[in-house]
């Protein structure tokens, strides 16, 4: 189906006036929004908002996750704009074939009034998705489409450039599960397009879930001609198919001229009978957004234009020592006036040359405090042992694995119960009561007897043999008799019998062979005793291990003052192990003795401050630049990965105004303290200024020096 055939207008047709345009994804679990313009008569994105979660019910929720999205968006376009149009991307369950349900179409009105949004349409984000890969590919896409969300997973299939149908799956934990299952339920199919597409999860999420769809087996359950491609989209792939086709189509219904969408390079496909084992390209060609743009500092400060202040008080002259007006001469000249003029000339010259020798002569030292600019930002970082250079792009620093030996002693007591003792042991009597023939036991067979409830077991300590019965007088059978010891089976006070007690013989009946004990048992005894446990030694080793941790941090980072270590990339390897005793001797306390390996990632110092400095200059805005005695960093957030530290690099720093010495200089020279005070602290972001003359002398014989090289500058922040 084409996209213009399923744009519905849900109010009248909005003026066909062309500006930015609001794109918003309504799925069942999150928000989606992007803004839009026509730009050469092409749809083009200017802003991604981000992905926003909602109950999928409340419409109250809903309006909130769209601000919180749209204003994500607003954040990365540099100049203000008005949107007054949107373009909304529905799920199926919302649509019906003949437009969006009743409930939904309320909740699509609030949105509009609630927001002064006028409705340009709506577009099924699946049908939108299948448009836009026609578009960006040049003919009609078969493909599988699958839509991960946090709690379900959507299957479409694609075929020419028509959505068949779109199933949903829960998740669960095996991906490969969930799409076999969404699959199923298509019913029985000749052929699947050998072509997976995920989209709308995390990059990296998808790109774990991509490994397991990856090694899966698709030949023994479903028609797959050869092994299917797995893509995946980032996550800008849903919304912009939504602005791009959806929003294109609903412009040209506005009679805005809008051309097709130029065609992406054509790849080259891997044939997969022949590299069955090669990982397919997951990434996919994206449609071209506008980059984001830099960041507007609307605290920035312009560099000092020096030349527009000198321009400012170029009406201010050096001054010039004046000369005093002579006095008037009398026709008749008189020794004393030829005096007093001579005094007056000498003094003159005096001041004059003076004057000259101190603009010479004299040094300047001028202390200027300007006001810096506060930044602070964080950026993610990563500390690899394989890398051997600093990648500033990427913000990878090369990495060292540093490593120690240490050894420790603990002893601690053992929680292990052993229970020990004696058994008791005695003699019995065993009578043949009616067999005719000699009954043999052996060593070792069992008897048994019962008292007060409990049975007790014993076995013969020798073999024994007892005599038939015989029969006696008034023909009383005489029972045939044999003594023999016996020892408890276990050991304890309860194995103590009194004596006269019965006892059974394995399992014959008592009418057939019985036992008694003529005298009482004895000798049974029992006791607790402490003893080693496996648990023991496990903890002994975790504890031990512990402390060799602890320790080895401070040790490694004494032994290398020039570099910053990871504490949470230690490893402890145990080389050597030497306990007391196995588990189960007995005894009160177990002792460990344990010798190991500990290593961690570094960087160097140099390294690191390197990298900051790099980032501190691309964050840096025009005009300013960062003073390495003004910038504090810090590490989080680490986490360690297949031998990699991924971390946050937290930093701030007040940046200095950039400042042209030599302008400075022009602009004073020659001139007297106050006039030159005057000027400094009319220039932008001077907040002070002190000037300090070296040696110093008389007020009317400070001027500042001509020579650049009689005068310093102390800029403070």
């Amino acid at each position: 189906m084409e996209v213009a055939s399923f744009l519905k207008k849900l109010t009248k047709k909005p003026s066909p006036n062309i500006g930015c345009f609001l794109a918003v994804q309504i799925d069942t679990e999150f928000i989606k929004t992007a803004i839009w313009e026509i730009k050469n008569d092409l749809p083009e994105i200017i802003g991604i908002g981000g992905t926003a979660q909602w109950d999928g019910t409340s419409v109250e929720v809903l309006l909130e996750a769209i601000d919180t999205s749209l204003s994500v968006a607003l954040e990365k376009i540099p100049e203000k704009v008005e949107i007054s149009k949107a373009i909304f991307g529905l799920p199926e369950a919302w649509v019906s074939p003949e437009s969006i349900l009743p409930a939904r179409l309320n909740d699509i009105k609030t949105i509009c009034d609630k927001m002064a949004f006028k409705p340009l349409g709506f577009v099924i984000t699946t049908e939108a998705i299948a448009q836009y890969l026609k578009a960006k590919e040049g003919t009609p896409a078969s493909a599988i489409l699958v839509r991960i969300s946090t709690s379900e997973v959507a299957v479409s299939i694609i075929r020419l450039g028509v959505i068949e149908a779109t199933h949903i799956a829960g998740r669960s934990g095996d991906i490969s599960s969930d799409v076999k299952e969404g699959l199923t339920r298509f019913g029985d199919q000749e052929s699947l397009p050998s072509r997976i597409i995920l989209y709308d999860g995390t990059s990296d999420k998808l790109d774990e879930l991509t490994q397991q769809l990856l090694v899966s087996d698709w030949y023994s359950s479903f028609p797959f001609l050869h092994i299917p491609k797995i893509e995946t989209m980032d996550n800008s792939f849903s919304i912009s198919a939504i602005a791009i086709s959806g929003g294109g189509e609903a412009a040209k219904s506005l009679g805005i001229p809008v051309k097709p969408i130029p065609l992406q390079e054509p790849a080259v496909e891997t044939k997969p009978e022949m590299q069955p084992e090669i990982k397919p390209d997951t990434k996919t060609e994206q449609p071209k957004s506008i980059p984001k743009p830099e960041a507007k500092h609307s605290a920035a400060i312009p560099n000092i234009n020096l030349n527009k202040v000198k321009e400012l008080f170029s009406k201010f002259k050096s001054l010039k020592v004046p000369t005093p007006p002579l006095p008037k001469i009398q026709v008749g000249i008189n020794k004393t006036n030829l005096t007093i003029a001579a005094v007056f000339l000498f003094f003159l010259l005096i001041t004059v040359g003076s004057v000259q020798m101190a603009k010479k002569l004299v040094k300047t030292t001028l202390k200027i405090s300007i006001s810096g600019q506060d930044i602070s930002n964080t950026v993610q970082a990563i500390a690899d042992p394989e890398s051997k250079s600093i990648d500033s792009d990427t913000n990878i620093l090369p990495a060292q694995i540093v490593t120690l030996i240490k050894s420790k002693e603990k002893t601690k007591p053992t929680t292990g119960k052993k229970t020990t003792g004696d058994r008791a042991k005695g003699e019995i009597v065993i009578y043949n009561l009616r067999t005719d023939g000699n009954k043999g036991f052996d060593e070792g067979s069992a008897i048994s007897a019962t008292v007060n409830g409990s049975k007790t077991l014993f076995t013969l300590d020798t073999s024994v043999t007892v005599n038939p019965a015989t029969p006696g007088n008034n023909y009383i059978i005489v029972p045939g008799n044999a003594k023999v010891s016996v020892t408890s089976e276990s050991f304890g006070p309860e194995y103590n019998l009194e004596s006269g007690i019965e006892f059974q013989i394995a399992n014959y009946s008592k009418s057939t062979y019985v036992a008694k004990n003529e005298a009482a048992f004895t000798g049974g005894t029992k006791k607790e005793i402490a003893m080693i446990s496996k648990k023991d030694r496990s903890d002994l080793l975790a504890n031990l291990t512990e402390e060799i941790k602890s320790e080895a941090k401070d040790e490694l980072i004494s032994q290398n003052q020039d570099k910053k270590i990871f504490v949470d990339s230690i490893e402890v390897k145990p080389t050597k192990e030497n306990y007391s005793g196995d588990a189960g001797t007995e005894a009160e306390s177990v002792s460990l003795s344990l010798e190991a390996q500990v290593k961690a990632i570094a960087v160097t110092e140099t390294d690191y401050q390197n990298l900051l400095a790099s980032i501190l200059s691309s964050k840096a805005p025009a005009g300013f630049s960062a003073n390495g005695q003004n910038v504090k960093s810090e590490i989080n957030n680490i986490k360690i990965d297949e031998g990699k530290v991924y971390f946050d690099l937290n930093f701030s720093a007040i940046l200095t105004p950039q400042t042209d010495k030599n302008q400075l200089l022009q602009m004073i020279a020659g001139k007297r303290p106050a006039e030159a005070m005057d000027v400094l602290k009319r220039l932008p972001r001077v907040k002070n200024a002190e000037i300090i003359f070296s040696p110093k002398l008389p007020g009317f014989l400070q001027w500042i020096s001509n020579d650049p090289s009689r005068v310093d500058f102390e800029i403070q922040i």
